[in-house]
């Protein structure tokens, strides 16, 4: 997989829409966060980017703003996020930390990593995880489109698109 630009044929992420995220603190309980992509900050660097349930993954990025406290979740598109650790901060808004994919993590639908201030609020968003089975494959369902001349590309249920 790789990123689809107009002249090469790659995957490109777009994330239209809201991202949906579930949020439980400790006063309301269950509540629905409704967050745009495109307000949240990239992640830098998420490594590894595909593997299966229980891989673990390093996580860090210079650019989030700062907070007292961060802590680091999984989550799919129009679901619910899990939080698995606390990232540590440096003075100067640098962050790093480790998260392990959780075993219930389903190969059909690809997961992001979520950076959230000490409040539970999203402020940094990864690409995509792709949850592979055991052989290392993944399944999507979706359609097969010609995105640019000559290049057929598959368009998935999350408007992800790879490139065949």
């Amino acid at each position: 997989m790789s990123k689809m630009n107009p002249g090469s044929c790659s995957q490109m992420i777009t994330l239209a829409g809201a991202l949906v995220l579930l949020m439980i603190t400790a006063d309301s309980g269950a509540a629905q966060r409704f967050v745009s992509p495109d307000s949240l900050r990239q992640l830098q660097s998420v490594v590894p980017l595909s593997g299966p349930p229980g891989t673990r993954v390093q996580i860090s990025s210079e650019n989030l703003p700062l907070a007292a406290r961060i802590h680091l979740a999984v989550g799919a598109i129009h679901a619910g996020f899990e939080t698995l650790a606390e990232g540590a901060q440096g003075e100067w808004g640098d962050m790093s930390g480790e998260i392990r994919i959780p075993e219930s993590a389903s190969w059909d639908r690809p997961l992001y990593v979520i950076a959230l201030n000490g409040v539970f609020s999203p402020i940094g968003l990864s690409n995509p995880f792709h949850v592979t089975n055991q052989e290392g494959l993944v399944r999507r369902e979706g359609q097969v489109t010609e995105e640019f001349e000559g290049c057929l590309a598959f368009r998935d249920e999350d408007e992800l698109l790879y490139a065949l």
